[in-house]
């Protein structure tokens, strides 16, 4: 597992509710936003702060690395400011709260009140930079499955802590539920992000069925985005890394 984190440039942790929406409290975050804030999250240090070529992040400096206008950084920055993700100290330093994304060992607090999954930097990264940003919206979706991802086998499902026999495994035609989307919509979402890939050109997602009908496909989630669990199960990673290969 130490190997597998070093490969990815090592993680930070999002927090969540399993089976619920992520950033539940804060309806007020568009995919957009999500995106935003997943990149900028890979550069948090241990204390909680932004940083970003060995130097604390402030908000002049934070603009130039979203690469956005500057009406669009200014609203995204209030809101994160204003729904108490974004954290000002008193030389003007941004912190992000320790209750959305945690870098190092977690507390016991949190453990206990919390799920969890490790988010990697280096992919996070590549996919921010490299996906067209008229696709940042997708690719915020796209983070919003976080809460129904397995912990070990990365599947989407509606039991995401239990033991693997015991998997109850959701179907691409449940995401209209979880995402709010009409049929027609899911088949967009899935094409788009079918067309994202890594740098190693893996998918990001893929999909495996047992039935003709392609709304009763199962998914799986390329555990080089996310993955919560330490690939404990028969065949390792492998099993799974496999499923994203061309």
């Amino acid at each position: 597992m130490k190997d597998w984190n070093n490969e990815l440039g090592g993680f930070v942790f999002v927090l969540f509710k399993y089976c619920d929406e992520i950033f539940k409290d804060t309806p007020e975050l568009t995919p957009d936003d999500i995106t935003k804030l997943f990149y900028l999250a890979t550069f948090v240090d241990y204390e909680g702060y932004l940083i970003y070529n060995d130097s604390y992040l402030k908000r002049k400096d934070m603009n130039n690395i979203l690469c956005i206008t500057r009406n669009n950084f200014d609203l995204f920055f209030n809101k994160m400011k204003k729904l108490k993700i974004f954290i000002l100290d008193e030389n003007k330093c941004v912190k992000i709260n320790k209750g959305f994304f945690y870098k190092g060992e977690l507390e016991k607090a949190i453990q206990q009140n919390y799920n969890y999954t490790r988010v990697y930097i280096n992919t996070v990264r590549y996919l921010f930079e490299h996906v067209p940003k008229a696709n940042h919206k997708q690719l915020g979706t796209y983070f919003k499955l976080i809460p129904y991802i397995h912990r070990q086998q990365n599947t989407l499902c509606w039991n995401p802590e239990c033991d693997i026999v015991d998997i109850y495994l959701m179907h691409v035609r449940d995401l209209q539920e979880i995402l709010g989307y009409h049929r027609n919509s899911v088949r967009g979402f899935i094409n788009g992000l079918l067309s994202i890939r890594l740098d190693n050109n893996e998918a990001i997602l893929g999909f495996f069925r047992t039935e003709y009908d392609e709304g009763k496909s199962y998914i799986i989630v390329n555990p080089k985005v996310f993955y919560g669990g330490n690939f404990k199960f028969e065949d390792d990673k492998n099993s799974i890394i496999k499923l994203f290969k061309i």
